[in-house]
């Protein structure tokens, strides 16, 4: 549970921006060719090496 108001508002604006990113990003992707894209980015995504591992 929230603290304060102040808190909950901060944490509201916070997902509300996490949201409008993530449209963007959608749009963009529809913009250069929508389901294919998406499924040549996760083929990449899926075929790629996995990521060493940094200490």
């Amino acid at each position: 549970m929230y603290r304060s108001t102040n808190e909950a508002l901060e944490e509201i604006m916070k997902n509300e921006k996490a949201r409008n990113q993530t449209m963007e990003i959608i749009n963009q992707i529809r913009a250069m060719g929508g389901e294919a894209v998406i499924l040549r980015l996760a083929g990449a995504i899926l075929s790629a090496p996995p990521a060493k591992e940094t200490a």
